[in-house]
């Protein structure tokens, strides 16, 4: 009803009773509240207590693990939120860009983490950071594509001279029985 203050009192007094309630989420709902209430600029730290970095491409220290829980709590809280809150909202879009960042760091599919960039540019993130992640994104993605087809010609070619050993093997196999049976 927009008495943030009200708002967050329940729902501390929420997480203390069932601290794993949503998914172990609702911090990031306490945080959006005091984000609120402070009426400040809103950043990743301030919601969900990390950082990707500010580099082209997503970094952490969070193991798999935790950016699993983090993936399912920013997913939940975004699920509470995204059908009711239109663009341009400042905290959507900065959920939505760390739930891509997520899904980049865990390698999902690249349509996934596009579109949930895609969808942070929509919310009101800023257009050249998500431009610059995506670029080099695209760049790294380049790079293992022709780092693979290099490893996978190296591999064809390991094939080859197996085959050829085997074949050259199995000549001389047949060429020592064939002087075996003349004597």
């Amino acid at each position: 009803m927009g008495d943030n203050e009200k708002a967050l009192t329940w729902i501390i007094k929420a997480i203390e009773i069932d601290p794993t309630s949503h998914y172990d989420s609702e911090y990031i709902h306490v945080n959006i509240l005091k984000s609120k209430i402070k009426n400040d600029s809103i950043s990743t730290e301030d919601l969900i207590e990390t950082s990707f970095g500010f580099e082209n491409l997503p970094k952490t220290s969070l193991n798999s693990a935790k950016l699993l829980s983090l993936k399912r709590a920013i997913y939940y809280q975004l699920n509470e939120r995204i059908s009711f809150i239109k663009p341009k909202d400042k905290i959507i879009a900065t959920l939505l860009y760390d739930l891509a960042n997520i899904n980049y760091l865990l390698e999902a599919k690249a349509d996934i983490y596009l579109e949930l960039y895609r969808m942070a540019e929509e919310y009101g993130f800023d257009q050249k950071t998500i431009q610059d992640r995506i670029t080099a994104i695209n760049a790294e993605i380049k790079g293992k594509d022709v780092k693979d087809t290099v490893e996978d010609k190296k591999f064809d070619i390991a094939k080859y001279k197996t085959t050829i050993i085997l074949v050259l093997g199995l000549l001389l196999v047949i060429f020592l029985i064939f002087k075996l049976r003349k004597k």
